[in-house]
């Protein structure tokens, strides 16, 4: 850059930690430091652009940002994979506790192992085999219960015919008694 004004006085009396600027009228920010030789009065500043110092830092954090922001994304990738891999099972065992609930008791369960998601399966294979056995007994139950509905109906069905023949036999002797008895009071 082209010097447009001269660099500020240094007296003895200015702090030496004070950043001066160094041209004037130039857009660009620059840093200065100062200090005071020992043994003279003479005092070394140093201006340097701050693009030259903070430049190569900038570069080094955007280059960490974008490895972090890299090796984020492989990360979550790596979750997501990792928990639908591990959700697979879940998943599968909660299809297949719906069917059972269902009355499907055929359903497959996908889980084998000695890991959590066997453990389940193995419990919900034992509990469908237990309600398949379950309703199989109580069809059973039911056709036998049914059959004996039949039976006690049809034989519910034979005395209300009796009882009815009865009461028409009743209703027909009592018939012939009237007419007996008014043919005898004639």
């Amino acid at each position: 850059p082209e010097l447009i004004g001269q660099i500020s006085p240094l007296t003895p009396e200015t702090p030496p930690d004070v950043t001066l600027p160094a041209w004037q009228n130039d857009p660009q920010p620059y840093l200065s430091a100062r200090i005071t030789v020992e043994g003279t009065d003479w005092q070394l500043a140093v201006v340097v652009p701050q693009e030259t110092l903070i430049g190569p830092l900038l570069e080094r954090i955007r280059w960490a940002m974008g490895l972090l922001l890299f090796s984020l994304l492989i990360i979550v990738g790596a979750v997501i994979m990792v928990s639908s891999r591990a959700l697979r099972p879940l998943e599968d065992l909660a299809r297949a506790a719906d069917e059972i609930a269902n009355g499907n008791y055929q359903t497959s369960l996908p889980a084998q192992g000695a890991d959590e998601f066997g453990r389940v399966a193995k419990g919900l294979r034992r509990l469908s085999s237990h309600q398949q056995q379950q309703s199989r007994e109580h069809a059973a139950e039911l056709e036998k219960l049914q059959a004996r509905m039949q039976a006690r109906s049809r034989e519910l069905g034979q005395l209300v015919d009796r009882y009815q023949q009865q009461q028409e036999e009743l209703r027909h002797a009592r018939d012939q008694a009237e007419s007996a008895n008014h043919a005898k009071s004639e």
